[in-house]
């Protein structure tokens, strides 16, 4: 990924070792296990009517990032509403957030940590890990992107691929100590707005990966027979690489990695936003049509109206 490297930490002092295997440890954490856990609970929803002759999948939701404004629920309540429900199934939410202390960005709301409390029992997780240790990964200075403006970049896919590991870990440890495995796997930025709702389940073939079409990070709805590959393979491979990637943008990356792995992708158009308040002029850059590498089509008016409905203060 990364331009003419150093081995530097992406940020903060510390930085994770490197222990033989080329893998950076990442401290542990303590993951709350909650109950009731929602595993095996089908609620009467529309898209089980919809979907009456498709065998009802068990779907597991990776929540994970930054706080930021994940408390609002307008992030939290499109989640569960416009996107776990109107996908339906047999869901269960892991909820994986990078707490103040690592990342050193204050909420603007002093009621934030009454109003996480609400957020939390309307998702009802069966696991929720709070973060609290900053941790920096250490760039591989075998493995240079071919634009070295990149390198930021590249190390940023890198801290949230981690991240996106840490969480996926959790739901490892789920099926394995419930004894089942989920049939899709979705990864959802903790600061993402549904505008409105998803598909039910059997509008997605599972012989695809579906991307956002926005940026490949934002969100994507994975078969469950894929999801070891794009959830742990992304990290272990930046960590083998020896050479250059021929690709300008990490995203291209992403998309070549995955292809010469043979997991097939299907970008789909999820109405959805990142919103968060340190995803400076999210709603803007969404609500006119610019700052994104795609161009999906949207349901929501443009310009003024728009950043009204998605304004997130």
């Amino acid at each position: 990924f990364l331009g003419v490297l150093s081995a530097g930490p992406i940020f903060g002092k510390k930085s994770a070792t490197l222990p033989a295997s080329g893998v950076p440890v990442v401290p542990k954490t303590n993951a709350i296990a909650l109950s009731p856990p929602s595993s095996g609970a089908a609620h009467p929803r529309t898209s089980s009517l919809l979907c009456r002759n498709f065998p009802e999948p068990r779907v597991a939701y990776c929540v994970a990032g930054a706080l930021r404004n994940f408390y609002n629920p307008l992030v939290y309540k499109t989640i569960k509403d416009n996107l776990i429900d109107s996908f339906g199934g047999r869901p269960d939410v892991f909820l994986d957030l990078k707490m103040p202390e690592a990342t050193g960005e204050t909420p603007s709301d002093p009621d934030w940590q009454a109003k996480l409390k609400q957020a939390t029992d309307y998702l009802q997780p069966v696991v929720f890990s709070q973060r609290t240790q900053k941790v920096a990964y250490d760039l591989n200075p075998k493995c240079l992107v071919k634009n070295k403006e990149k390198q930021v970049g590249m190390g940023k896919i890198l801290q949230q691929y981690q991240g996106i590991k840490d969480c996926y870990e959790l739901i490892l440890k789920h099926e394995n100590e419930k004894g089942f495995q989920y049939d899709w796997v979705a990864r959802v930025r903790s600061d993402t707005i549904f505008y409105t709702g998803v598909l039910p389940y059997c509008a997605y073939e599972d012989k695809w990966y579906h991307p956002s079409l926005t940026w490949i990070d934002h969100f994507s709805m994975i078969p469950r027979k894929y999801s070891d590959n794009l959830f742990l393979g992304v990290v272990e491979d930046y960590y083998k690489c020896d050479g250059q990637i021929q690709h300008e943008f990490h995203d291209d990356w992403l998309v070549d990695r995955a292809e010469k792995h043979n997991v097939p992708r299907e970008p789909f158009n999820f109405p959805l936003i990142i919103s968060g308040s340190a995803h400076k002029g999210g709603a803007e850059r969404f609500c006119n049509h610019t700052g994104w590498r795609y161009k999906p089509a949207h349901f929501l008016p443009v310009g003024e109206r728009c950043s009204r409905i998605v304004h997130d203060e």
